[in-house]
């Protein structure tokens, strides 16, 4: 990855060639994770993960530790898949928690969590169940994107790219963690710093609201439609 991309901080953690069936590496890989985790203010968990089974309670665990440090985590693509796998989240998640499914991986997480139950006609409303249900942030791509904490919906309608290039959706993990890093260093500034003009921090407002608008913001800068 390095020679592809010089300009990338890479640093080597996982060695496909094992799994997380064997313990020691698993508590060496949770172990590095822990360290890095202590510098970040935001997580991205899927892009290129793979769908490796023995991988899921390593998965689990990290975002345990992730949401105990208030880190919140963007889980996207495989990600989406680990979780239809383990039906776990962890607990106190409320606003620290994103899933960016498209359709598709919307329908398996329905078809997950809320087994037999149907899917209605309107998309806001379901959106808003699932997200309800797993006490996470949900934003669907789509040709409108819908946002949700499981209260309110919000949708972005903006126009997309004209062409569908692949890992546009990678690309919105990112920003939307780049936003609720911004966010959670904000929310962190002490009191007497939140005076100025360029930023009115409220710090009435829940963090699954700040989170939600994060997301918003994310979408509707990059127009997705995916």
């Amino acid at each position: 990855i390095k020679s592809y991309s010089p300009e990338l901080m890479v640093t080597p953690i996982f060695d496909g060639r094992q799994t997380s069936s064997d313990e020691k590496w698993a508590g060496e890989i949770l172990k590095k994770m822990e360290e890095k985790l202590k510098r970040l203010h935001a997580l991205v968990v899927g892009p290129g993960l793979g769908r490796n089974k023995t991988l899921v309670p390593l998965f689990d665990r990290i975002l345990e530790v992730a949401t105990a440090k208030n880190i919140v985590t963007v889980i996207d693509a495989d990600g989406l898949w680990m979780l239809t796998q383990s039906l776990r989240l962890p607990e106190h998640r409320k606003g620290k928690i994103v899933l960016t499914p498209n359709v598709v991986e919307f329908q398996r997480l329905w078809e997950a969590f809320l087994g037999t139950e149907k899917l209605s006609d309107d998309p806001l409303e379901d959106t808003r169940r699932l997200s309800a249900k797993l006490g996470v942030i949900i934003a669907q791509k789509g040709k409108r994107d819908i946002i949700s904490d499981g209260e309110d919906v919000v949708c972005c309608d903006e126009r997309g790219a004209p062409r569908r290039p692949g890992g546009l959706g990678d690309v919105l993990s990112g920003v939307i963690s780049t936003f609720v890093a911004w966010e959670s260093i904000a929310q962190n500034r002490p009191a007497s710093d939140n005076n100025d003009d360029e930023y009115k921090h409220d710090t009435n407002q829940a963090s699954a609201q700040r989170s939600q608008m994060c997301v918003h913001g994310s979408s509707k800068g990059m127009g997705m439609d995916l």
